[in-house]
């Protein structure tokens, strides 16, 4: 989902099930969950911003696998965490981030870090069309400038615009 729509780490982990709605195929982040201190303690929070809450449109593959992951259990509450551990709450980030490490060692992408999940997701939405405030909305930034670090190129839109540029030098008058 991260990889998809961009959410930091303690804002999938925040996520209820209250705050997905898979008939419009989005999801409203509200707040984050994090362990915090020694005890580690369970601290529920706002986003890192204001801008911070908000509505994230998935696309129809994450809505889908959501709601598979939905059908696991036939007595969710809205207030029941999206991803838990065996008593309700929310994983600590350490074993979210080892299962992370051993997913991504797997598949050779052994320097990828969770935080990558969401430079993935801008480029992706840039790829696909969006404008610069629409990566700024769905990413939670106040700030455009913080908005553009999470850009990349990529091959693919490079051929895209190549083909583009190509198709515009056919209609232009010689």
């Amino acid at each position: 989902m991260s990889g998809w729509c961009g959410l930091r780490i303690g804002e999938a982990a925040g996520l209820r099930r209250g705050d997905v709605d898979l008939d419009e195929g989005v999801i409203r982040i509200a707040q984050t969950a994090q362990y915090l201190g020694t005890p580690a303690r369970l601290v529920i929070g706002p986003p890192k911003s204001e801008r911070g809450v908000r509505i994230v449109h998935m696309p129809a593959h994450v809505t889908v696998a959501l709601g598979e992951h939905f059908a696991t259990r036939n007595d969710w509450k809205a207030t029941d965490f999206v991803w838990t551990r065996r008593d309700g709450q929310p994983p600590p980030r350490h074993t979210v981030l080892s299962a992370f490490k051993a997913a991504v060692d797997s598949v050779g992408l052994e320097r990828m870090v969770w935080h990558d999940l969401r430079h993935t997701a801008n480029t992706l939405a840039a790829d696909a069309g969006a404008s610069q405030a629409t990566l700024q909305a769905r990413m939670g930034h106040a700030d455009p400038k913080v908005s553009a670090i999470y850009l990349h190129t990529s091959k693919a839109h490079d051929r895209r615009l190549a083909q583009d540029l190509e198709r515009m030098a056919k209609l232009s008058p010689a």
